[in-house]
């Protein structure tokens, strides 16, 4: 930094003997105004560093740079992955877990100017995903290119590897003016008693800024990658309703006679946080309860045999989403059960990849009490 001062404070003198020089050649008439403007064109060629004006502005000194560089302001906010020991720059890639540093910049580059209520802001976004963009602003009352109605700004992207979110570490918001290495340097309080969380809402005022590569600075702060783990979880809900009764409502137990007609519904829902693959759902009916043939639909929509007989695939459910199985079956006839009362389990199978298979049960109470005068027939034939 000393260097840096020393070469600053050697430019700013010749440039004043030039300027003294040029005053010279003024005095000699138009020839010397001639060599005086070449002069100046010369001085403004060798010096670019030394920028005057009447207001201050932020951050001129371009084309922007990630490592430091004469002449050459840092990009407004910058990124680094610390985890896995990355360089400067952006767009960043990070997995879960992973902790970023994120670098706020600023400085006035015009000497002899003061920028008055200097504001720095970062937005954080919210929400899980693979792709964030960080957002830095930069603001002062009386700077030319960063007013507080349209302050400076710039964009950093964020890439994971999987869809997470970004969290702020707490207390790791730190302000280190005056060129202040974030490094190996302690940071300075903000001024007034600001909150580390205001650099977040309002922004944090870091007060009055002298235009001067000494008086450079930057914001630090870091975010870090959620550590979401991702699954598929599978729920089944089995129902059943006696079609032959005309019942509409869907039960876990229902009553019913020989040789009726069983409605049976199976839901299958993914409450998981991530999509379920290739479902497979099958149904093992009791002894005495048989499968109607081309029952069966998924959301109302036929489909084919086999989800008693060994299986069906529903294919994917996203999170959240659930799809509904249906079918229809029919007791045996009275001299399959005794007299009284028979209870039949009916047990629904769900699992996909890499999801364990569940089940759940529904229960029909068949009543048998003896000879049905309505089937007063003889057999079919």
């Amino acid at each position: 930094m000393e260097d840096g001062k020393k070469m600053q404070s050697n430019n700013i003198a010749l440039y004043l003997k030039r300027k003294n020089r040029n005053n010279f050649l003024k005095s000699l008439g138009a020839s010397g105004t001639i060599l005086a403007m070449a002069a100046t064109l010369l001085s403004q060629a060798i010096f670019p560093s030394i920028a005057r004006a009447d207001s201050p502005q932020f951050n001129i000194f371009t084309p922007y740079v990630h490592t430091q560089t004469f002449n050459r302001d840092y990009y407004l906010l910058d990124v680094k992955n610390e985890t896995k020991g990355t360089d400067w720059n952006f767009p960043v890639s990070a997995d879960q877990g992973d902790t970023l540093v994120f670098y706020l910049y600023y400085h006035n580059g015009i000497v002899n100017t003061m920028a008055n209520n200097t504001t720095l802001k970062a937005t954080l976004p919210s929400g899980v995903s693979q792709q964030h963009i960080v957002t830095g602003y930069l603001w002062a009352d009386n700077a030319t290119n960063a007013s507080p109605s349209n302050p400076l700004t710039q964009t950093v992207q964020v890439n994971i590897s999987s869809s997470q979110s970004l969290q702020y570490v707490a207390g790791s918001a730190k302000w280190f003016p005056d060129q202040g290495d974030w490094r190996f340097d302690a940071p300075t309080p903000f001024p007034s008693g600001q909150n580390e969380n205001q650099l977040f809402s309002t922004g944090i005022n870091i007060g009055s800024i002298e235009g001067c590569w000494e008086f450079s600075g930057a914001i630090v702060f870091k975010a870090k990658v959620s550590q979401i783990q991702y699954s598929a979880t599978l729920t089944i809900d089995k129902k059943m309703r006696n079609l032959t009764n005309n019942e509409t409502v869907w039960n876990d137990s229902v009553n019913a006679y020989p040789r009726q007609t069983i409605a049976t519904q199976l839901i299958i829902t993914n409450t998981g946080n991530t999509t379920a693959n290739n479902i497979f759902v099958r149904d093992i009916l009791p002894d005495r309860l048989l499968y109607n043939s081309g029952t069966t639909k998924i959301d109302n929509a036929a489909t084919a045999d086999g989800v008693t007989s060994g299986g069906i695939n529903i294919g994917s459910l996203s999170p959240g989403q659930s799809k509904t199985v249906y079918f229809e079956g029919t007791l045996e006839r009275e001299v399959r059960f005794v007299r009284g009362t028979t209870t039949l389990t009916n047990t629904g199978y769900a699992r996909a990849d890499q999801v364990n298979e569940i089940q759940d049960s529904a229960n029909i109470v068949v009543t048998y009490t003896g000879c049905n005068p309505e089937m007063n027939r003889p057999p079919a034939r």
